[in-house]
């Protein structure tokens, strides 16, 4: 009778001790979600911004029964966004074009890549409160206001799609237990989905391929992978005309020092307060990054091969997006790279800084007797100092957010009080004030988009 009660007891601990842990992970991935979404309900603002006139063109056609595929599918700017567009068109009929739904849309997307970044975490750390660590540092970077410009303008649910495909394609080959083939076209289809979300989606088929080779299961697909790879970019390009208002796209080849400081500032944004610190601040993170992936080689090589590698290839995409964007958008200046927007993908590169730090203290907290040496103290100090940048950014992207609901709510003002063509208002609206008009006087027509 007494074995049985102890057993009884044990199991209600340990199921206690799972509830317990449960919650302490959905608030640690949670109380960021909860401040961002806070912020969003104060700043965000129901007005079509900019390149969000481009979809009147499709709710014309919507209403005139014309609408095809290919409106979907047409190139803007070197993308194509058929899924962005398929996701706002949809949301836009359902709400009569409320952008609040575009805003929430892209951060339950955002919320849908923590939940996949959670289980890729849990294969490669095993040690609760280093899972429960990594994870709110992830989800610290991945909800920070500095991506303002992404949060607060809907046309930008294509970015949050595209890394939704990214860590989705990650986690089928590297987390997901199921059969290879399987594994195989989940992160197949998620990579599509990115590719035609962001141009910057190319490089999830690139970044994968590690993945498919050290993963012996997955090698013998290999092949397949290259197939639908060449097939999804081929038809990207199907008609593709290269914008002849962008910037060169050799430039580089001509300023290579100015495109070096563009991927620099590109990437060190994150955890840079200020343009003009981005260099200084550089040369620590890269350095920080360097020295980790030289210990974590000569001490556990197998590892970047392994546990660690998932988050290898998601550092390499904000790498490769940082020189994709460098080779098109140099000629826009160096100070462009300090975009906000792009934080969103130069993130995953401090995101994949602060795993491998936490895994570097797995040795030291796991194993009592394992001395706490130079190697822990100086992940316990890359961390501190890495997360006491996120928050400062943090701030500043508060800031930056209220700056910018500012402007939103003087363009929201302007789309109800502008009562001709000649109106300069109209410029805080869209850049062509000709096209703009007739657009605006299409949308108070139906009453959608708030008026």
């Amino acid at each position: 009778m007494k074995q049985l009660v102890h057993k009884l007891q044990a199991s209600l601990q340990k199921r206690l001790a799972t509830k317990l842990g449960r919650i302490w992970f959905v608030a640690a991935a949670g109380l960021p979600l909860l401040i961002l979404s806070t912020f969003l309900v104060v700043f965000a603002v129901n007005v079509p911004f900019w390149d969000q006139w481009e979809l009147v063109t499709l709710f014309q056609k919507h209403h005139d029964g014309t609408l095809a595929f290919s409106d979907f599918f047409a190139q803007h700017n070197e993308h194509r966004l058929l899924f962005p567009r398929l996701v706002m068109y949809g949301l836009a009929v359902m709400s009569h074009w409320n952008t609040y739904w575009e805003v929430a849309a892209s951060v339950i997307l955002a919320a849908a890549g923590i939940f996949f970044l959670y289980k890729i975490v849990c294969k490669t750390i095993a040690h609760n409160l280093l899972r429960l660590l990594a994870l709110f540092s992830i989800s610290l970077i991945f909800f920070s206001p500095l991506q303002q410009e992404n949060w607060l303008w809907g046309w930008q649910i294509q970015w949050y799609l595209c890394i939704l495909g990214l860590i989705v394609a990650v986690w089928a080959l590297a987390a997901w237990e199921s059969s290879p083939l399987k594994r195989v076209i989940v992160a197949a289809l998620a990579a599509a989905v990115a590719t035609y979300s962001l141009a910057s989606g190319f490089f999830v088929w690139i970044v994968c391929l590690p993945l498919l080779w050290f993963i012996r299961p997955l090698r013998r697909w290999l092949l397949l992978w290259l197939g639908l790879m060449i097939t999804a970019i081929g038809v990207h390009y199907i008609g593709y005309v290269d914008p002849a208002y962008h910037p060169s796209k050799t430039l580089f080849l001509d300023q290579p020092f100015q495109f070096v400081k563009y991927v620099v500032v590109y990437l060190a944004h994150p955890v840079t307060i200020d343009f003009a610190w981005s260099y200084k601040i550089a040369v620590l993170y890269f350095g920080g990054i360097s020295a980790v992936l030289i210990y974590m080689y000569r001490r556990y090589r197998e590892q970047l091969v392994g546990s660690l590698l998932p988050w290898l290839c998601l550092g390499a995409y904000a790498v490769f997006a940082a020189l994709s964007t460098g080779m098109s958008r140099l000629g826009f200046g160096v100070e462009q790279a300090f975009s906000s927007r792009y934080t969103t993908l130069a993130q995953f590169l401090l995101i994949a800084f602060v795993v491998v730090l936490c895994k570097m203290l797995e040795p030291s907290v796991t194993k009592k007797s394992a001395p706490f040496g130079w190697a822990s103290k100086f992940a316990v100090a890359g961390f501190l100092v890495t997360m006491l940048f996120v928050g400062l950014n943090a701030g500043k992207g508060l800031v930056q957010m209220q700056l910018k609901s500012d402007y939103l709510q003087q363009a929201r003002q302007c789309a109800h009080t502008a009562t001709s063509v000649d109106d300069p208002c109209l410029f805080k609206l869209y850049p062509n004030e000709t096209v703009v008009w007739e657009r605006l006087q299409y949308i108070r027509h139906i009453h959608w988009g708030g008026l």
